[in-house]
């Protein structure tokens, strides 16, 4: 099955709800992931990298012009960061 088959099949479905359930309840990977559930790992990988930072990027602009996202927010995350990049190279 070809990727242009894979998303005739249901994509644009299954990208409204992995878009629903990513802002929802931070859990938007597994309904792209069964999409492309039958293709190699390397194009799952790259798709879903590819959607994921498009996706989180457009959440965070929506959520600061809607004013959930604040700066204070902004300097927690980035007073964080260094044990997020402290624990990746642990694991």
């Amino acid at each position: 099955m070809s990727l242009a088959e894979t998303y005739a099949d249901g994509g644009s479905i299954a990208g409204l709800i992995s878009g629903f359930s990513g802002t929802s309840a931070g859990i938007g990977g597994p309904p792209i992931a069964l999409l492309y559930g039958r293709q190699a790992g390397p194009v799952v990988r790259s798709t879903l990298g590819a959607i994921f930072t498009i996706g989180i990027t457009i959440n965070l602009l929506i959520l600061t012009a809607v004013g959930v996202l604040t700066t204070s927010d902004i300097g927690v995350a980035v007073l964080l960061s260094p044990a997020m990049i402290l624990g990746f190279f642990i694991s």
